[in-house]
């Protein structure tokens, strides 16, 4: 008894042992994985501009930056893949055959022999020695060679690593306390001290991780423009703007420099290519570099006018789909030349399973049509159209989905969609089936919410209900009423309307659900306004000059939009950027306030005259029977010579 005991008292303890190491081992695991750091930079300034970098670290309160200035630009960013990114292995010039076998002596004497019966011997003579190998059962045999170990690797690595450093020159090196263990994000920009043109390598050095960053200081920059055949490259001055001439550009490919133009008198670089590929340039001029990727343009010489008859199906019916293929030329489209052009299409579901698949002929004006039968089982999401034609291929989309006809509807009448302030809101709500019969007791829900209105001038303009999302604020939940139909299928709710300082949306989220659960949804809005009359202010334009009238526009509507007459206050503020203590806040000062009149028929027409350059807030308070409304708009008067 005694001997069972204390075997399961020594269990239990050398369970709660292996228990805590795994969780210490677990958490230090997790501290680990835990330290981050990274560096960014936008690459490229001139000598008029400071330098700099931005590093973010996750629990690393210390770091070391090293700043080498590269002396050799064109070896460096050749010898990446993607001169764009900067990885330890690339631009240390680590070959791949340090991750590889190890090498002796017999291996260099295999591989020299393996080099030269390639170059002596065709490829389809070692081919055919090969197949009669095959056939007479004779096996090729191969040396197997020794992998090399972590510790090996890292041996030479730290070699290579350790030689290129060697052959850059130190600017500078400092250490930076920065971020505190906290498992949070920090950030800090670092300035380099030099403004001297060149390319510099910035190696961050933190908690055993490595990270890299290149600054070009230099006062030469580029546009370029590129199509599906060519590049086009304008070199000029950061300062002046005047073309550069006898600048060289290299094509960086794998891992070389190739020479491909300099720059003429205008500035231009001509780069001819085939195909669609994103190629990296770099230009040199003097001690000036720039780096250049320009996107290449995928050209696609022909264009697809694909439609159905519908955009949504249900499962069982029959999808009837029509295109046209066009080649394009220079000033328009063509119908292809080409004889015996087929089509393929492919209908995808979102797994990537094949529905359908068929094969096109083309007719005279370039144009196919089939039908499709839409199994009855068939699931219902958004299916993929894949039409493939000489090499190119085209996406469309089907919508299949389940549908049935509500059994419900729900009218909700507003007898006004606009209401003053302080006035209660009537609403009734009808609930009934779709052939006329009122639903009787069915529970109704209406959801009440708050969202403040203050549309800009250009809602009142053309097109402008599409932009109504945009100057909507975010909804806030009032309340929510409860309650059933009447006989008639009626509910009538009243919704009390507070006094606040602007303009308000209420959405009415209605829903309705019978005995047997069946729910049918509804929603509805009204605008609360403050009082009965409305201001519309309109600037001429939204930036003047200095020296130009800034001319705005007031008119007053009422909730029907009808012009009206109403006497009003003008308040003109400059406002701007101000630093109190460690934050920044925007800081409005009076610049004149005057009492106007804004006539029914021509509105109202002021003129500002000698604004400083700047920023400008206008305040428009009505003055009505409900007291005085502010409604405000904005403008910037600029000096007449920008400085960029």
């Amino acid at each position: 008894m005694e001997n069972s005991t204390l075997r399961r008292w020594l269990v239990g303890i050398l369970l709660l042992l292996i228990a805590t190491g795994i969780a210490v081992s677990t958490e230090a695991y997790a501290k680990k994985e835990l330290l981050s750091l990274y560096v960014s930079s936008p690459g490229n300034f001139s000598t008029a501009q400071r330098p700099y970098f931005t590093v973010s670290v996750k629990n690393i309160t210390q770091l070391r930056v090293y700043i080498y200035k590269i002396r050799n630009p064109i070896k460096f960013f050749s010898s990446m893949k993607d001169p764009s990114r900067v990885p330890e292995d690339e631009f240390t010039g680590i070959p791949s055959s340090i991750y590889e076998t190890a090498t002796t002596l017999m291996d260099r004497m295999e591989d020299a022999f393996i080099k030269w019966r390639r170059s002596f011997f065709s490829y389809e003579f070692r081919k055919s020695i090969l197949n009669m190998m095959h056939i007479l059962g004779i096996k090729e045999k191969k040396r197997k060679r020794r992998k090399k170990s972590p510790a090996e690797i890292q041996r030479e690595k730290q070699r290579y690593i350790k030689r290129f450093f060697s052959g850059q020159s130190l600017v500078s090196s400092w250490k930076i306390n920065i971020g505190k263990k906290d498992n949070k994000w920090h950030y800090k920009r670092v300035f380099l001290s030099t403004r001297r043109k060149g390319v510099y390598l910035v190696k961050i050095v933190a908690a055993g991780k490595r990270v890299y960053t290149v600054i070009v200081i230099s006062d030469i920059t580029t546009i370029s423009k590129t199509d599906y055949q060519k590049s086009v490259f304008f070199i000029a001055d950061k300062f002046s703007g005047k073309p550069i001439e006898g600048a060289t550009m290299y094509l960086l490919k794998n891992k070389k420099a190739l020479r491909t133009g300099i720059s003429n008198s205008n500035g231009i670089i001509t780069y001819h290519f085939k195909g669609r590929k994103n190629r990296t340039f770099l230009i040199k001029k003097g001690k000036d570099y720039i780096l250049v990727k320009p996107y290449a343009f995928e050209y696609v010489p022909y264009v697809l006018y694909f439609t159905t008859d519908r955009p949504i199906y249900k499962p069982g019916d029959t999808v009837y789909l029509k295109g046209f293929i066009k080649r394009m030329y220079e000033g328009g489209y063509r119908t292809p030349t080409n004889i015996n052009n087929t089509v393929n299409v492919k209908i995808i579901d979102d797994e990537g399973t094949e529905v359908f698949k068929k094969e096109y002929k083309l007719d005279n004006m370039g144009g196919f049509n089939g039908t499709l039968h839409l199994p009855k089982e068939i699931l219902p999401g958004y299916y993929m159209v894949k039409i493939k034609y000489r090499g190119y291929t085209f996406y469309n989309y089907l919508y299949v989905k389940f549908y049935e006809k509500p059994l419900y509807r729900i009218t909700v009448n507003l007898p006004r969609k606009k209401v003053i302030q302080g006035n209660k809101i009537p609403v009734n709500i009808n609930v009934g089936f779709y052939f006329g019969k009122p639903v009787v007791n069915a529970k109704v829900e209406c959801r009440i919410y708050e969202s403040r209105y203050s549309a800009p001038w250009w809602s009142k303009e053309a097109y402008g209900w599409i932009y109504a999302n945009y100057y909507s604020a975010p909804q806030k939940l009032l309340g929510i009423v409860k309650g059933k139909t009447d006989k008639k299928g009626n509910f009538h709710i009243q919704i009390k309307t507070d006094k606040k300082p602007y303009n308000r949306t209420y959405v009415l989220q209605i829903s309705a659900r019978d005995t047997h659960g069946v729910i049918a949804n509804k929603t509805a809005t009204v605008q609360v306004y403050q009082s009965n009359t409305i201001v519309d202010i309109k600037p001429e334009r939204f930036i003047f000059e200095s020296t130009e009238d800034a001319k705005i526009h007031l008119k007053a509507v009422n909730l029907n939009g009808t012009p009206v007459g109403t006497q009003a206050e003008v308040f003109l503020y400059q406002y701007y950027w101000l630093k109190k203590g460690k934050k920044w806040v925007i800081n409005k000062e009076l610049v004149l306030a005057e009492n106007q009149y804004i006539d029914s028929q021509k509105g109202l027409t002021i003129r500002y005259k000698g604004l400083k350059a700047g920023s400008y807030l206008i305040i428009v308070k009505s003055i009505s029977k409900t007291g005085k409304v502010s409604y405000q708009g904005t403008l910037s008067m600029y000096p007449k010579v920008l400085y960029l």
